[in-house]
Protein backbone atom coordinates (compact mmCIF):
# COMPACT_ATOMS: atom_id res chain seq x y z
CA UNK A 1 0.00 0.00 0.00
CA UNK A 2 2.78 2.25 1.02
CA UNK A 3 4.44 1.89 -2.25
CA UNK A 4 1.47 2.73 -4.12
CA UNK A 5 1.12 5.94 -2.53
CA UNK A 6 5.25 6.57 -3.01
CA UNK A 7 5.06 6.25 -7.25
CA UNK A 8 2.66 9.28 -8.00
CA UNK A 9 4.43 11.23 -5.29
CA UNK A 10 8.23 10.28 -6.53
CA UNK A 11 7.04 11.01 -9.97
CA UNK A 12 5.55 14.52 -8.91
CA UNK A 13 8.82 15.19 -7.58
CA UNK A 14 10.88 13.95 -10.43
CA UNK A 15 9.00 16.63 -12.55
CA UNK A 16 9.18 19.70 -9.93
CA UNK A 17 13.61 18.41 -10.19
CA UNK A 18 13.33 18.78 -14.02
CA UNK A 19 11.92 21.75 -14.21
CA UNK A 20 13.86 23.19 -11.92
CA UNK A 21 16.96 22.20 -13.10
CA UNK A 22 15.89 23.26 -16.58
CA UNK A 23 14.92 26.97 -15.62
CA UNK A 24 11.26 26.13 -16.43
CA UNK A 25 8.35 26.43 -14.29
CA UNK A 26 5.21 24.07 -14.34
CA UNK A 27 2.26 25.32 -16.33
CA UNK A 28 0.16 27.20 -14.24
CA UNK A 29 -3.72 25.59 -14.19
CA UNK A 30 -5.42 27.24 -16.62
CA UNK A 31 -8.74 29.73 -16.23
CA UNK A 32 -12.09 29.57 -17.81
CA UNK A 33 -14.82 31.07 -18.87
CA UNK A 34 -17.36 29.56 -16.46
CA UNK A 35 -15.07 30.42 -13.47
CA UNK A 36 -14.77 34.20 -14.75
CA UNK A 37 -18.25 34.61 -14.92
CA UNK A 38 -18.74 33.03 -11.63
CA UNK A 39 -15.88 35.04 -9.95
CA UNK A 40 -17.88 38.34 -11.57
CA UNK A 41 -20.96 37.95 -10.08
CA UNK A 42 -19.10 37.08 -6.70
CA UNK A 43 -17.14 40.51 -7.35
CA UNK A 44 -20.11 42.11 -8.43
CA UNK A 45 -22.49 40.90 -5.06
CA UNK A 46 -19.89 41.35 -2.39
CA UNK A 47 -19.08 45.45 -4.01
CA UNK A 48 -22.53 45.96 -4.38
CA UNK A 49 -23.44 44.93 -0.75
CA UNK A 50 -20.19 46.46 0.61
CA UNK A 51 -18.68 43.44 1.81
CA UNK A 52 -15.15 44.67 2.31
CA UNK A 53 -13.93 41.49 4.19
CA UNK A 54 -14.82 39.61 0.52
CA UNK A 55 -13.89 42.50 -1.66
CA UNK A 56 -10.69 41.83 -0.19
CA UNK A 57 -10.44 38.55 0.05
CA UNK A 58 -10.94 38.61 -4.08
CA UNK A 59 -8.27 41.32 -4.91
CA UNK A 60 -4.67 40.42 -5.84
CA UNK A 61 -2.53 41.46 -3.49
CA UNK A 62 -1.11 44.75 -5.38
CA UNK A 63 -4.56 45.13 -6.71
CA UNK A 64 -4.43 48.81 -8.70
CA UNK A 65 -7.47 50.65 -9.98
CA UNK A 66 -7.15 53.23 -12.51
CA UNK A 67 -9.82 56.09 -12.00
CA UNK A 68 -12.07 57.52 -14.97
CA UNK A 69 -10.36 60.53 -13.92
CA UNK A 70 -6.53 59.44 -14.17
CA UNK A 71 -6.08 58.38 -10.79
CA UNK A 72 -4.01 55.50 -8.99
CA UNK A 73 -5.50 53.76 -6.28
CA UNK A 74 -3.63 51.34 -4.52
CA UNK A 75 -5.42 48.54 -2.86
CA UNK A 76 -6.00 49.99 0.34
CA UNK A 77 -7.62 53.41 -1.13
CA UNK A 78 -9.91 51.25 -3.05
CA UNK A 79 -11.23 49.41 -0.03
CA UNK A 80 -11.12 52.80 2.18
CA UNK A 81 -13.62 53.80 -0.89
CA UNK A 82 -15.84 51.40 -0.58
CA UNK A 83 -15.91 51.24 3.10
CA UNK A 84 -16.59 54.50 3.66
CA UNK A 85 -20.28 56.24 4.65
CA UNK A 86 -20.24 58.91 1.87
CA UNK A 87 -20.07 56.44 -0.95
CA UNK A 88 -23.36 54.20 -1.56
CA UNK A 89 -24.09 52.75 -4.68
CA UNK A 90 -28.06 52.18 -5.42
CA UNK A 91 -28.23 50.11 -7.83
CA UNK A 92 -25.47 48.23 -10.50
CA UNK A 93 -25.43 46.52 -13.46
CA UNK A 94 -22.42 44.84 -15.21
CA UNK A 95 -23.28 43.96 -19.78
CA UNK A 96 -21.55 43.70 -22.72
CA UNK A 97 -18.66 41.36 -20.93
CA UNK A 98 -16.66 39.42 -23.35
CA UNK A 99 -13.68 37.40 -21.85
CA UNK A 100 -9.87 37.15 -23.74
CA UNK A 101 -7.97 34.17 -21.89
CA UNK A 102 -3.82 33.77 -21.80
CA UNK A 103 -3.44 30.47 -19.75
CA UNK A 104 -4.01 31.31 -16.02
CA UNK A 105 -4.87 35.07 -16.96
CA UNK A 106 -8.24 37.14 -18.18
CA UNK A 107 -8.66 40.14 -19.77
CA UNK A 108 -12.06 40.92 -19.09
CA UNK A 109 -14.01 44.01 -21.24
CA UNK A 110 -17.08 44.83 -19.79
CA UNK A 111 -20.01 48.00 -19.54
CA UNK A 112 -20.60 48.91 -15.82
CA UNK A 113 -23.58 51.32 -15.36
CA UNK A 114 -24.66 52.44 -11.96
CA UNK A 115 -25.56 55.33 -9.84
CA UNK A 116 -25.27 56.18 -6.22
CA UNK A 117 -24.42 58.54 -3.79
CA UNK A 118 -20.83 60.04 -3.57
CA UNK A 119 -20.04 62.79 -0.81
CA UNK A 120 -23.69 64.29 -0.52
CA UNK A 121 -24.04 64.32 -4.55
CA UNK A 122 -25.62 61.78 -6.88
CA UNK A 123 -23.77 60.45 -9.70
CA UNK A 124 -24.56 58.44 -12.38
CA UNK A 125 -22.09 55.87 -14.22
CA UNK A 126 -21.96 54.21 -17.29
CA UNK A 127 -18.67 52.86 -18.06
CA UNK A 128 -16.40 50.66 -20.24
CA UNK A 129 -14.50 47.99 -17.20
CA UNK A 130 -11.10 46.16 -18.16
CA UNK A 131 -10.15 43.67 -15.34
CA UNK A 132 -7.10 41.64 -15.12
CA UNK A 133 -7.88 38.32 -13.50
CA UNK A 134 -5.94 35.74 -12.83
CA UNK A 135 -6.11 32.44 -10.96
CA UNK A 136 -2.92 31.58 -8.62
CA UNK A 137 -3.16 28.66 -6.81
CA UNK A 138 -6.87 27.77 -7.17
CA UNK A 139 -8.55 30.71 -6.01
CA UNK A 140 -9.31 33.59 -8.49
CA UNK A 141 -8.05 37.14 -8.15
CA UNK A 142 -8.68 40.58 -9.14
CA UNK A 143 -5.62 42.52 -10.08
CA UNK A 144 -6.30 45.28 -11.66
CA UNK A 145 -9.29 47.59 -13.31
CA UNK A 146 -9.65 50.32 -15.22
CA UNK A 147 -13.10 51.94 -15.52
CA UNK A 148 -13.40 55.12 -18.27
CA UNK A 149 -17.19 56.55 -18.58
CA UNK A 150 -18.64 56.30 -21.89
CA UNK A 151 -19.13 59.24 -23.99
CA UNK A 152 -22.64 59.82 -24.92
CA UNK A 153 -21.67 60.67 -28.40
CA UNK A 154 -19.85 57.43 -29.13
CA UNK A 155 -23.39 55.59 -28.41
Amino acid sequence: MKAQLLFPVAIAAAIFCVACQTGKSLPAATISREEIQAFLKQYDDAWNSKNIARVDSLFGTSYTYFTSTGKVNKRSESLAMLAADYYRLLSANRSEVEVFIDGNTAVVSSRWKGNGTWKGSTFTDDQRCGLIIQKQNGYMKLLSEHCVQIAKDSL
